[in-house]
C-alpha cells in the first residue's frame, strides 16, 4: 500500500454508494425542476432543523435532570448539616444543665432539700405541701425529679423573689417549670403554687419502651 492512496477495500465501497446512491440521487435532482428542486432543499433543512431541535429536547431534558438531581443533592446535604448542628446543640445543651446540678450533693434527697430551703426562707411563715411528681433518666448518669410545692403562704413580693433566687441559685438549684400567684384578699397574703425539677447523680434505672 502506497503512503496517500485510499486502500483498495474502502476505495470500492466509495465506488460503489457513488454507483448505486449518490450517481442515481444526483441525477434524479438534476432531472428535477427548479421548483421540485427547491422543495427537496427545503424538505432536507426541514428535516435537518428538526432532527436538531429533537436531540436538543433530549439533551435539555438530560441537563434538566442533571440539574434536578444535583440540586436535590445540594438540598440534602443542607439538612444534613442543620441536623448535625441541632444535634450538637442539644448535647452541649445537656452537658451545662449536667454541669449546672453537678452542684447537688449526691448524698442529700431532693426532698429533703427542698424542705430545709422552705423552712430557712419562711420559717413558721408557712408549711408548704410538696409532693413528688415524677422521676426519670436524665442522660446515662443522672435522675431528673419533679415535685409540686402547693399551700406556699408568703407575706410579700420580696419574699417570694428572695425564694425564686434561692430556688434556681442555691447550692442545690431547682428549675421553676411553672408558677402561680395569687392574693389573698382576706389575709393580704400571697398563696403559691409551683412545680420545681431538679437533676442530681443517682442510679439509672432501665425503662421500659
Amino acid at each position: 500500500m502506497q503512503r496517500g492512496l485510499i486502500p483498495q477495500p474502502v476505495g470500492q465501497l466509495v465506488q460503489m454508494m457513488e454507483s448505486s446512491v449518490i450517481n442515481p440521487s444526483r441525477t434524479w435532482f438534476n432531472t428535477r425542476t427548479e421548483r421540485e428542486q427547491w422543495l427537496v432543499i427545503g424538505g432536507a433543512l426541514l428535516f435537518t432543523i428538526i432532527s436538531i431541535g429533537f436531540i436538543g429536547l433530549q439533551i435539555r431534558d438530560r441537563i434538566d435532570a442533571q440539574v434536578v438531581r444535583y440540586e436535590s443533592a445540594l438540598a440534602a446535604i443542607g439538612d444534613t448539616r442543620e441536623q448535625l448542628k441541632t444535634h450538637k446543640a442539644l448535647i452541649a445543651s445537656r452537658r451545662e444543665v449536667e454541669n449546672f446540678f453537678r452542684r447537688v450533693d449526691d448524698h442529700q434527697n431532693p426532698l429533703s432539700i427542698l424542705e430545709t430551703l422552705f423552712k430557712e426562707n419562711l420559717g413558721d411563715e408557712s408549711r408548704p405541701r410538696i409532693t413528688e411528681t415524677g422521676s426519670k433518666n436524665f442522660g446515662q448518669q443522672f435522675r431528673q425529679t419533679t415535685f409540686r410545692v402547693s399551700e406556699i403562704k408568703i407575706s410579700s413580693l420580696e419574699t417570694l423573689l428572695t425564694l425564686v433566687n434561692v430556688l434556681t441559685t442555691g447550692k442545690a438549684p431547682f428549675l421553676i417549670t411553672h408558677l402561680e400567684v395569687d392574693k389573698n384578699e382576706g389575709s393580704g397574703k400571697l398563696d403559691v403554687r409551683l412545680d420545681v425539677s431538679t437533676v442530681a447523680k443517682g442510679q439509672v434505672v432501665q425503662e421500659k419502651e
